[in-house]
């Protein structure tokens, strides 16, 4: 589904009046959800006439879902409905018509449709189509549980459409329902029931899907099957982990499973990289993008109901950039849905409608799918990252990465003369992927990570990690020691150990409001302390933040500029709720990204070396946008922004034994809103 906007030139400044700004948001709040509209042209039907024949009025209706008009075929079957005398044939039209209204994802109009279907039906296979619309309404409806057992069973549905509908719908539930067995069953016959018209898609899924199994699982999973394609599936999603984790030899690896299962489907996730380097493990190095003049952009989004208000923010800046900029270029807007794989079919659908660029999707192991699944001839901005070192043909990587910031920060403790940090950070993917970023980054400056520790994830007391990390039980123990040898307490200050020089906490609001003063109790209060965007929730709450003091991090410009910058963006963003809070960095985000867009010709060919935009100073490097963002300071509980140079790239670097902070403790607090220093709540 997509939402088309096209914005048409106009001359003078290539800002927007204030007067526009009333009918730019009315723009904007009436794209909230997308809507579908055929990708093919063809010749509009004329209304049918009361008196047609109901074989007229099935033409008719095949024709509307062929060009994929759905909601009028649905309508043309509602009609035949209500003409039809026999019992059995009118629910079959009935039923036609909801399952038309699930495909384009009207639930509502669907469960109307099939409120007025008798009861019973006239045959078990009337009854099964029936039990696979409400198991699929029960999943939408957030049931997973339910819609599995809600469905008839396997060997009872005969009719292969039917058959389509039921594997569809366990597939879904299965996965939500943690239940990969009957998953990968269903997408397997999914593939075979088509008879591998979407190989590329179905075996894309059926990836995702392993790719989130232990080896545990998988190999239970093993054991269970006797059929080749399931087996070769988990065998090859083992042979992988092997490859990863434990180091096996690739070309072996793959030689062997493909001699254990000849002519297996998986073969075409191997195909293009001539056995030796798959979409599996890395993409094929190479940074070569070709970007002619953008006159179509296409925006891959996720609308489902866990991301549409994120998928809206990013839209919605988005249109705002493009109708800042005095260009030509139009917008179409995609929903790629939850499922990886839907990117695919959505970025077809682009192309087949003459984009020239294609930004999007969101989520990363959809910007894998598209990446791995073949020759992009269109380029893509992906709005997520791929693993680091995977490069691709055609690929610019864009998106809010923990890792940017995390190194960012490295930068930040090496431009104020600090080589030596220790590291806490929470016991998550997204927290490792940081703490590794940032120790990669400053090795490269020639600093050092001298401790780190991970804080469990149910835990509110840190008192073990922290004195562990900082050596402050060998201060106590100290303390001990020579209170028993000299016979009487000693008044005592804890002192952490003298050679770590700051701290790295990529934590959560609520983590860092309990971690910095257990750090400032165990005598860490003067070791400089950096995070990143995570620790500031993206609105000033004084009170609330008061236990973050001193705590350096950073963030967006959108955040911490106050007023500054495009003055319609940001009253277009606090007319829709997005000037603040979590969502305006998402809001920021899809403005970059149209920014980006229209500047990507310049950006590739270096006539254009950096932009400034609302989520950093982006610059093109080896196909990924790299980001540097300006720091701040938690004082009296109020974001305080800090002057700071980055120092360039890496490289080799003396250890300085002094803290270089210079001016950064002697900065003015500011209200990010307003740039002025009002108490604020």
């Amino acid at each position: 589904m997509r939402d088309t906007i096209a914005n048409r030139p106009r001359g003078g400044t290539p800002r927007l009046p204030a007067s526009c700004l009333v009918a730019l948001t009315l723009l904007i709040a009436g794209c909230s959800v997308p809507e579908l509209e055929s990708p093919t042209t063809r010749q509009p039907v004329e209304p049918t006439p009361t008196e047609a024949s109901p074989d007229a009025i099935t033409a008719i209706a095949e024709q509307l879902r062929a060009d994929g008009d759905l909601a009028a075929a649905a309508a043309a079957y509602t009609q035949l409905a209500e003409r039809a005398t026999d019992i059995a044939e009118q629910q079959h039209f009935q039923l036609t018509a909801a399952e038309l209204r699930v495909d384009e994802q009207a639930y509502d109009d669907a469960r109307a449709v099939l409120a007025n279907v008798l009861e019973p039906l006239a045959s078990e296979d009337l009854a099964h189509r029936r039990a696979v619309l409400d198991a699929r309404l029960l999943l939408v409806a957030g049931d997973a549980d339910a819609a599995l057992r809600a469905l008839p069973a396997e060997e009872r549905v005969l009719a292969p459409d039917a058959l389509l509908r039921f594997h569809g719908v366990r597939a879904d539930a299965a996965k939500a329902a943690n239940q990969p067995g009957n998953a990968l069953a269903s997408l397997i016959n999914l593939d075979i029931l088509e008879g591998g018209a979407n190989r590329d898609a179905r075996n894309l899924e059926i990836w995702d899907l392993l790719a989130e199994l232990d080896t545990l699982t998988l190999t239970g999973l093993l054991n269970a099957y006797t059929e080749d394609l399931p087996r070769g599936w988990l065998q090859l999603a083992l042979d992988i982990d092997a490859v990863r984790e434990r180091g096996a030899d690739l070309n072996s690896t793959v030689a062997a499973w493909k001699t254990r299962y000849p002519g297996h489907p998986a073969d075409a996730l191997l195909v293009a990289y001539d056995d030796t380097e798959t979409p599996l493990f890395a993409g094929a190095p190479s940074t070569s993008i070709r970007i002619g003049q953008v006159n179509r952009v296409a925006l891959l989004l996720p609308f489902t109901e866990r991301l549409q208000s994120f998928s809206g923010a990013i839209r919605d800046g988005a249109i705002t950039a493009l109708l800042e900029s005095d260009t030509p270029v139009s917008l179409a807007v995609y929903d790629v849905g939850d499922a990886a794989s839907g990117s695919l079919g959505a970025y077809q659908r682009a192309v087949v409608d003459g984009a020239d660029l294609v930004v999007g999707p969101l989520r990363r192991n959809a910007a894998l799918a598209l990446a791995t699944s073949a020759n992009l001839q269109v380029p893509v901005l992906s709005l997520n990252y791929l693993n680091d070192g995977n490069a691709v043909d055609n690929l610019i990587q864009f998106g809010l990465s923990p890792e940017d910031e995390a190194r960012n920060a490295a930068d930040f403790i090496i431009g104020n003369g600090l080589y030596n940090a220790a590291i806490i950070h929470p016991a998550t993917d997204a927290g490792t992927r940081s703490a590794s970023a940032f120790s990669d980054r400053l090795a490269a400056w020639g600093g050092q990570v001298l401790a780190t520790t991970e804080l469990p994830s149910d835990a509110t007391d840190f008192r073990r990690e922290l004195s562990t990390l900082l050596l402050t039980d060998q201060s106590l123990a100290r303390r001990r020691s020579l209170e028993a040898a000299l016979g009487t307490k000693l008044t005592f200050e804890t002192t952490p150990r003298q050679d770590i020089e700051a701290l790295f906490i990529p934590v959560s609001p609520a983590l860092g409001r309990l971690l910095k003063p257990q750090l400032d109790f165990h005598g860490a209060e003067r070791i400089p302390t950096v995070s990143t965007s995570l620790v500031y929730a993206g609105r000033p709450r004084a009170e609330t933040d008061r236990d973050l003091n001193q705590v350096f991090f950073n963030d967006i410009p959108w955040l911490l500029n106050g007023e500054a910058g495009e003055q319609v963006a940001r009253q277009t963003a606090k007319a829709l709720g997005v000037d603040d809070g979590p969502l305006a960095r998402f809001f920021a985000l899809g403005h970059d990204a149209m920014t980006l867009a229209l500047n990507l010709p310049a950006l590739s060919t270096g006539s254009v070396s950096a932009l400034g935009g609302e989520t950093g100073t982006l610059t093109l490097v080896d196909g990924r946008v790299r980001r540097q963002m300006p720091f701040a300071q938690f004082n009296r509980g109020l974001p305080r922004r800090v002057e700071f140079t980055y120092p360039g790239e890496p490289v080799p670097a003396v250890p300085e034994d002094s803290f270089g902070a210079g001016d950064l403790f002697d900065s003015q607090p500011i209200d990010p809103r307003t740039e002025t220093a009002p108490a604020l709540d």
